[in-house]
């Protein structure tokens, strides 16, 4: 299991897509981030989804795009 923490905050970590601007390839996104980008920005997610994905993928080690994040909480 990858449980990834960053100071002391459970973090996933998604893969940009080739139309994200970020300064890395892959970044780190907190529980709060994820439910700005995918419950209020990226598509309207319930906040339910977003929280059950994250432990998903929290508890898994995965890396996805923000795709592959929306894709898995619709499966």
């Amino acid at each position: 299991m990858a449980k990834k923490f960053l100071n002391d905050v459970a973090v996933i970590e998604l893969k940009a897509r080739t139309s994200d601007d970020w300064e890395h390839d892959v970044e780190a996104f907190d529980l709060g981030s994820c439910l700005d980008l995918f419950a209020r920005c990226e598509g309207g997610m319930s906040y339910e989804a977003v929280e059950a994905r994250f432990d998903e993928l929290w508890r898994s080690g995965e890396i996805v795009t923000v795709d592959g994040f929306k894709k898995g909480a619709q499966a």
